[in-house]
Formats: structure tokens, C-alpha cells, sequence
């Protein structure tokens, strides 16, 4: 629905522009994108251009769209009326494919529905193999043309129609073929190609390139074919009983959606006609058959479940180009319902004759009448699809100042992906702006080429997320500006919550532009107007703010700094900035100096360059418990010196760790000392039936350096190792060289004994230094401890 509303104001665009109407730079900017295998519908947007003027946008597309209805059901009023010579039975006919199930669930595909010209098609044919005459000849040209002219691909389903009924008369009719007839025929085909021809060209030009026709004949039929059950599911969109199908309707796969019920009306007196008209309805009969075959797919589906071993028909035909160029099988269910159409009114033609011979003369019309209307009505009634689905057309303050913004530039919409750029692409044919994406079909590969090459633009793309990790932040936005994308467009409402916020902060800059819906972004952030100064540093670097978490910590703890940075001026050195813990009396007790953004150094900032700062202040285990001041400075490089004051920039609370200083009751002691440093007072062992758990009992005799433990778990009859386990204490949180001298440490851990065999096993204890891998010896000369108690795992 709004790929339709965009091609039509993109194709009078092109034709008041003199612009090449298959290819636009309005998406896909700045490289724009080939619209040859878009699917565009010539004829409908023409009846657009028409209606426009008088009514508007959405007015004229709402009439082109129900006119495709109306014309559908008059053209199969014509039809049926001169193969039953019935106006009655038409009449039903008529309702019956204009308002089939599948013609009214496929709403948001109105080209695809397009097939208002089809009956015109089969019946001008019909009549010029009959009677010969070259005005049908003309007639089915035209019809063919307008057919083409709504969509390229129905003239996939004439053709079906067209071939279906040549072999027929050929078989039937031969009688009524000429030499005449061959020229009849080949004039409608030359003359329809001759008509079609110069907007068909660049497609079928397109197709010669073997590589770009593989892209465009990409089938999709493993899935996208027909559920044989969805032909007897009633609608699901009936008000009455619609509800109580969804859970039939929720095993299906493509008919989930887009409904194939042929209607119980419709196959019964489809079937009549057939048993009555007989020779008349073969045709048809076999034109339905034909139909539904191939709607089937290459794999029958049958209440959700495939079922591969079956053979079907559709594997005969379905390497032609043609069908291929369809991509799903589910899609010959839009002209499906024609052929049973026609059925449906020599089934009523019948029924209404046997009425006749069974009533007086004065009875016959009436008896027509109500039966006509009750036949309609049974139709109706089965197809009756309520509430329709409407949508109001979308809209924003920002699109109209938008469109009133001078200047060739383009807009990035997040999120990014095909499904959300239809609606980008409708609101673009109000503000008239490029887009970074869009959808068109059959896009090729390479229309994504700039967004795969840009990170910020590729992370959107493939991620649904922005990277928030890069520091260089206006060198990420410089990344879209340089490219003339002016605006960040992020739509609220499809974003979480958590992550739009995280893009907010990251982002940094006051938005262009905020309303309930919408969230802008300039690419180009100026000081004084997307972002304000909080303090100046010195040699023209400037703070625009600063966040500390959380403002309360232990011994330890760890504290998160995040600060953003832009340039006053362009920085004339190499800058770092340093972070220092100030204690009550002034001493700056701890620090740590980095730069701000690791891969920019700041001799390459520009003046309002933007970074993102963020690190973390490890406070020292033993940092005494007080009230710290954050200090913040900027550090020359090459001299090691401060350029210009400190300033702080919060508070820090830091209590102390709670420490335990008394051994607690264990299973059993130890009188193992590691590198005369490190007691083991004693372990406790706990077995389950599935795990071992191991608590050991540890005491600093000083401060120490930082070490890992490892427990080994070994068989005891032949001392093979069986299972290790190798760590930082209290589950990686609480390494030794936060120890205090005296300090005592209780630590567990399990083993998983699932894999083990059963048997006897002993357990063995160490430390060791992880850069060096040397481990702590006893007093003894061994480098590890091994326990006395047995475990058995049965």
C-alpha cells in the first residue's frame, strides 16, 4: 500500500523531471537503485495522475483501488453473460470474482490484484477464435496491454488462461479454425508486445544478464505455496466466525494471511455447472484445475505439514522462467476464482432453467430474481470480510518542515530494514528528501553497498542496533554528513525502550527535532546549538559532560566515568586526561591517565570534534573509607604536565569492605602454608548426585600479590587427572590481592560428576602466579596440597 503511494509520486516525478523512470537516487542514496524489476503499475497510477488533481492522494488511490473491484465484477458480468446468454447468473458471477476471499485479503497488494482486464482477455479471445471478427482481435490487444500495464506478471496468468483455452478449442473447436485464426492470433501477440514493448524493454533487457536474472527469479516455493486445507477453511476475516478458525489459520504458512477459502457456494454450484453444462464448462473445468495445481507448489502442504513424497504437476512447468518470475505459487489464487466464476454462472444458468420448466411462465422472473439474490447472498455472506482494514495516512509536523527545508539532501530512518522503509518511502513523497534505503523489488545486491562499507549505517542494517562502543562520535556522524545524509530520523515507537535510550545518551547532542513519535538527529552538531559547554580544560579541549556511577562504593569497587569531549579550537598536541581520587586533605591518592579516545588521537580532532569517554576507576581494595573528590585533568603527552587547573567533577563515597578476621567451623583442617604467605586453614566436601562441592578456608599472613587456585580431581588407583577447575576466588569477584594480612576467606566450588565413572577419586589443591605459571610451594618442597579425605562416586 505505500510502495503503491510512492511509485505513483516517484513516476510523475520522473515524467515532469525528464528523470529515467526505472532508476531513482531518491533511495539507496547517494549510489540510487535500479526500479527495472520494481512493479510498478503503469495503468493504475495513470488513473492516479487523472484523480489526483480533483481529490488528492489519498482519495485517488482509494478509488483506484476499489475500482479495480468494480471493474473486475463487471468484466466477468460481461463474460459469463455472453457464454450463458444469463444476466442473472452473471450478475453472481460477478460477485463471486470481484469479491473472492483471496482478491480481499490481499488489500496491501493492489497491482497484484489488478486483474480487472483478465475476463476482457479471455473473452475478446474466446470470440476471435468463435467469430474471427478483427475487431476482437483489437479488443484482446487492448485488454492484454491494460492486463501488462497493471502489473507485468498477470500477463504470467494470461497466459495460462490464453494457452489453457487454445489447446481446448484446438481439441473442441477445431472446426471454427482458420488460416484466419492463426493470424488472429499471431496479431494479438505481435500487437501486444508492439504496445507493451517500450516500457517492457529494459526488463526483459534485464533478464539477458544471466547473474541479475538468477536475482530476480529467486523462488520462494519451498514455502510461500498453497495449504490444499485453506480452500475449505472458512474466512478468517468474517465478523461471525472468523475468531474461532485462528487456530486452523495459525498452522498454515503463507495463507495465514492471504486467504484461499474458494467459498461452499462457489464449489457447489461450480460443481453443477460442470456436470450440467458439461462441453460448455470443460474449458473452465480444466483452466481451474490448472489453476489450483500450480497455486499448489512444487511440495503439498496440507494443514501445515509438508509432504515431500507426493508428486505434483507444478514440478513440469515450474523451471520456466515465467513461473519462476512469480516467486510463489500461492500467488495463481488471484485469478483461481475467474475460472470458477464462470462455473458458478453456468451452475446457476442451469439451476435457474430447471426452475423455470418446474413453474408457470408468471412465476419465471420472480423465481430468477430470488434465486439470484439468494445465490448472491449465500456468496456474499461466505466472502464477507469485516471490518476491512484501513490505515490513516502518516504524517508529521517535521515531514512538512521537512519538505519546506531548502537543498538536495537525504534522511536516515531508523529503524532501518525493508519492511519499515514502505512507510519511510510514503512519507518521503511528502517531504521530497533522499533516503538512505527503500524498498523496491528484486533489489539488487549491490544497492546496499554504501550501507555494508558504513559502520554506523551497517550496525543499524544488519544489527537493528547502533554500535554505541565507537568513541569517535562525530567522525561516525561525519561518516553520514559526508555523504549529504543531514538527519538521524529515529521513529520512537518501533524501538525499545532500553536501547533508545541508550542511543540517546550515546548520541550525545540535543535533538533537531522531538515529538511523541519522532527523535531527530543533525549530523553535523555545532557548539552553541547542539551542544553547550560544561567546562573548559585547556589547549581547547572542552567537557560537555560528565557522569559518575555510582557516587557510593567499597574497597574495590569499581566506578564507571562517563565523559564527553569536543574541541573549542583544533588541539594544537597529543593530550590525555587524568582521573584522581582527592582525600580530604587535598592528596590526589590514586589516578589513572588515559586517553580519551584510544583510536583519535586528539592531534586529529577538528574544532566541534565529539568523543565519547568512557572508563572505569578500579578503587584500590585499600583505599581508606572516606568522602573522595574527582579530579579531572588534561595531561600533555610528551611532558607528562598538567595543561591547565583540575576541576572536579563529583564525589565519591568509599566504606570499607566487610572482612572476616575469625576461621569458621570446617570438616576438616590443614596445616598447608603456600610460599609462607598463604594459609589453608581447611576445606569442607559436600557430594550430591550429580555434583561434588569443595569449600576451602584461606588466611593472608600478609598482603598478597595476585595468584589463581586450582583444584585437581584425580583418580586414586592410578593418580590420573580427571577434572580441574582453576580461579579467582568467591566466583572471579575477590582476588587475592585484595587480602588483608589476617584476613580469612571462605571459597567454594563444585564439580560436575555426570561424565564421571564411578570409582575412588582424591583431591588436590595449589596456587600458582598467572603470568609466570609458578606455583607457591609448602614448606615441604611440593607445589600442591593433596587432600586426605577420599571421595567416592559410585
Amino acid at each position: 500500500m505505500w510502495l503503491f503511494q510512492w511509485s505513483n509520486w516517484w513516476l510523475r516525478k520522473a515524467l515532469l523531471q525528464g528523470f529515467d523512470p526505472y532508476f531513482t537516487t531518491c533511495l539507496f542514496h547517494p549510489a540510487g537503485v535500479s526500479l527495472v524489476y520494481h512493479n510498478f503499475s503503469w495503468l493504475n497510477t495513470a488513473i492516479w495522475l487523472v484523480l489526483e488533481p480533483l481529490t488528492g492522494n489519498v482519495a485517488a488511490y482509494n478509488v483506484t483501488f476499489l475500482l479495480s473491484f468494480i471493474i473486475s465484477g463487471y468484466a466477468t458480468f460481461v463474460l459469463v453473460s455472453y457464454l450463458t446468454h444469463s444476466r442473472a447468473a452473471a450478475f453472481v458471477s460477478g460477485l463471486a470474482f470481484a469479491f473472492s476471499p483471496y482478491h480481499l485479503s490481499q488489500f496491501n497488494h493492489p497491482n497484484l490484484i489488478s486483474v480487472q482486464w483478465l475476463p476482457f482477455c479471455i473473452l475478446f479471445l474466446i470470440r476471435t477464435v468463435r467469430e474471427g471478427r478483427w475487431r476482437y482481435v483489437l479488443l484482446c490487444i487492448l485488454s492484454l496491454v491494460l492486463t501488462g500495464l497493471s502489473r507485468w506478471q498477470l500477463l504470467i496468468f494470461a497466459a495460462v488462461l490464453m494457452t489453457v483455452y487454445l489447446g481446448y478449442s484446438l481439441l473442441f473447436e477445431r472446426a471454427r479454425w482458420s488460416r484466419r485464426t492463426v493470424l488472429a492470433l499471431v496479431a494479438i501477440g505481435l500487437g501486444t508486445a508492439v504496445c507493451i514493448g517500450p516500457l517492457a524493454y529494459p526488463l526483459v533487457a534485464g533478464l539477458a544478464d544471466q547473474e541479475a536474472a538468477s536475482d530476480v527469479l529467486t523462488e520462494q516455493q519451498g514455502w510461500a505455496q498453497t495449504d490444499l486445507l485453506a480452500y475449505v477453511v472458512p474466512n478468517r476475516f468474517h465478523p461471525l466466525f472468523g475468531q474461532y478458525l485462528m487456530p486452523i489459520y495459525d498452522r498454515f504458512r503463507k495463507n495465514r494471511g492471504h486467504v484461499a477459502f474458494l467459498g461452499y457456494t462457489v464449489l457447489l454450484l461450480a460443481g453443477y455447472g460442470i456436470a450440467r453444462a458439461r462441453r460448455g464448462a470443460l474449458y473452465w473445468a480444466l483452466a481451474a484445475a490448472c489453476l489450483l495445481l500450480l497455486a499448489l507448489g512444487p511440495v503439498l502442504r496440507f494443514n501445515g505439514h509438508l509432504y515431500p513424497g507426493v508428486p505434483m504437476p507444478h514440478d513440469l512447468v515450474g523451471w520456466l522462467p515465467p513461473i519462476k518470475a512469480l516467486r510463489n505459487s500461492d500467488r495463481f489464487n488471484v485469478v483461481l476464482s475467474l475460472p470458477l466464476a464462470v462455473l458458478v454462472g453456468y451452475g446457476i444458468t442451469h439451476l435457474q432453467q430447471g426452475l423455470q420448466r418446474r413453474l408457470r411462465p408468471r412465476w419465471h422472473g420472480r423465481a430468477i430474481a430470488i434465486s439470484t439474490a439468494a445465490l448472491a447472498g449465500l456468496v456474499l455472506f461466505e466472502f464477507l470480510s469485516l471490518p476491512f482494514p484501513t490505515v490513516a495516512p502518516l504524517s508529521s509536523p517535521f515531514y512538512r518542515e521537512l519538505a519546506q527545508e531548502p537543498g538536495d539532501f537525504a534522511i536516515l530512518e531508523v529503524p532501518m530494514g525493508r519492511d519499515y522503509s514502505k512507510a519511510y518511502m510514503f512519507l518521503q513523497t511528502l517531504h521530497g528528501k533522499r533516503l538512505v534505503e527503500g524498498h523496491v523489488s528484486r533489489t539488487p545486491p549491490d544497492a546496499y553497498d554504501v550501507i555494508t562499507d558504513t559502520p554506523f549505517l551497517n550496525s543499524l542494517s544488519a544489527e537493528g542496533d547502533l554500535d554505541t562502543s565507537p568513541c569517535d562520535l562525530s567522525r561516525q556522524l561525519e561518516s553520514l554528513a559526508g555523504h549529504d545524509i543531514r538527519y538521524i530520523v529515529i521513529h520512537k515507537q518501533d524501538v525499545p525502550r532500553e536501547r533508545l535510550a541508550a542511543w540517546r545518551d550515546y548520541l550525545t547532542i540535543a535533538p533537531s527535532y522531538e515529538d511523541d513519535g519522532l527523535l531527530v538527529y543533525g549530523t553535523r552538531p555545532r557548539l552553541g546549538q547542539d551542544l553547550h559547554i560544561e567546562s573548559e580544560t585547556g589547549s581547547g579541549l572542552a567537557l560537555v559532560q560528565a557522569t559518575i556511577a555510582p557516587t557510593r562504593t567499597t574497597q574495590g569497587g569499581v566506578v564507571s566515568v562517563d565523559l564527553r569531549w569536543t574541541a573549542t579550537v583544533t588541539p594544537s598536541g597529543e593530550y590525555a586526561t587524568r582521573l584522581a581520587l582527592v582525600n580530604p586533605a587535598g592528596t590526589a591518592i590514586q589516578d589513572s591517565t588515559e586517553r580519551p579516545c584510544s583510536e583519535w588521537p586528539t592531534s586529529q580532532w577538528a574544532r566541534h570534534a565529539l568523543v565519547v569517554d568512557r572508563r572505569h576507576i578500579q578503587v584500590d581494595p585499600f583505599l581508606p573509607p572516606a568522602t573522595y573528590r574527582i579530579a579531572l585533568s588534561v595531561v600533555d603527552r610528551e611532558t607528562g604536565q598538567d595543561v591547565g587547573p583540575s576541576q572536579i567533577i563529583d564525589t565519591l563515597e568509599v566504606s570499607a569492605l566487610k572482612r572476616q578476621f575469625t576461621a569458621p567451623s570446617m570438616e576438616r583442617t590443614t596445616a598447608a602454608t603456600f610460599g609462607g604467605a598463604l594459609d589453608l586453614l581447611g576445606y569442607d566436601l559436600h557430594q550430591e548426585k550429580d555434583a561434588l562441592h569443595v569449600t576451602l578456608h584461606w588466611q593472608a599472613r600478609r598482603r598478597l600479590d595476585y595468584y589463581k587456585v586450582f583444584v585437581h580431581l584425580y583418580d586414586a588407583q592410578d593418580g590420573g587427572l580427571m577434572a580441574q577447575e582453576d580461579f579467582v576466588p568467591r566466583q572471579w569477584t575477590y582476588p587475592t590481592n585484595w587480602w588483608e594480612a589476617g584476613e580469612v576467606i571462605s571459597d567454594e566450588l563444585s564439580f560436575d560428576t555426570t561424565e564421571l565413572p564411578p570409582g575412588r577419586y582424591r583431591l588436590a589443591v595449589g596456587v600458582y602466579a598467572p603470568d609466570t605459571g609458578m606455583r607457591l610451594a609448602l614448606p615441604s618442597g611440593q607445589d600442591q596440597l593433596n587432600l586426605e579425605k577420599e571421595i567416592q562416586i559410585p
